[in-house]
């Protein structure tokens, strides 16, 4: 953490707000990442499969009468 600040500090014009947005920034992002590889692969395969699953409710009326 100090070496990501030092090497930015070292940029001109760039003030603590940057510094602290980019900080942010980087530690929502190795959250959200931590947070995808940590699901389990079950839930993967569940949503992929969503789009092919039959519902009764995909049906229009009219395809329910003639069953």
């Amino acid at each position: 953490m100090k070496l990501a600040i030092k090497y930015l500090s070292d940029i001109d014009g760039i003030g603590i707000t940057q510094s602290i947005s980019f900080v942010f920034f980087f530690a929502i992002f190795l959250a959200i990442t931590y947070y995808v590889f940590k699901m389990k692969n079950s839930y993967y395969t569940n949503i992929s499969e969503m789009p092919l699953e039959d519902d009764v409710d995909s049906y229009s009326d009219n395809e329910m009468i003639k069953e």
